[in-house]
């Protein structure tokens, strides 16, 4: 049995003198939290035009069976006229726990009636975490840029 459920998901455009750079410090203050998982971490420049992605996720093992993800998918443009960091945040809960046997199947509806709400309880508290870190990173490089906080593009 797996279950994949998007919990959050954030669009966020700021400015940034250094795309790439600001992605790769998201990166690192992330890591900080969990697990990282590089997905993708490119640079390429033609001419005038530089354009840089960083794809990643932050997996948080709830228990054996359970997972919170958080995937973040930095893309940085700087051109001749301006230069952007696009921030795409999603936060999933994936519960996966493998039905091969009588006892597998009875284990799944114990932890279905039993264990998943607390679980449920754990990512609710985890997810406000996760979030006001989200928050405070993006008003972090919002300072360091000397604009006001960005507000999201879509929920």
């Amino acid at each position: 049995m797996k279950i994949e459920e998007v919990l959050f998901e954030e669009t966020h455009d700021l400015p940034s003198a250094t795309p790439y750079y600001d992605a790769l410090e998201m990166l690192r203050r992330f890591s900080e939290f969990g697990q990282v998982i590089e997905r993708s971490n490119d640079y390429a420049t033609d001419g005038p035009v530089h354009k840089s992605c960083v794809y990643f996720d932050l997996v948080d093992n709830l228990d054996h069976f359970s997972h919170l993800v958080l995937s973040f998918a930095l893309d940085g443009e700087t051109t001749a006229n301006h230069s952007t960091l696009t921030v795409a945040v999603s936060i999933r809960l994936i519960i996966d726990v493998s039905e091969s046997s009588f006892f597998s199947s009875t284990f799944v509806r114990y932890y279905l009636n039993h264990v998943l709400p607390m679980v449920r309880h754990a990512t609710n508290e985890k997810m406000h975490f996760y979030k006001d870190q989200i928050k405070e990173t993006l008003a972090a490089h919002a300072r360091s840029q000397h604009i006001v906080p960005p507000h999201p593009i879509s929920h």
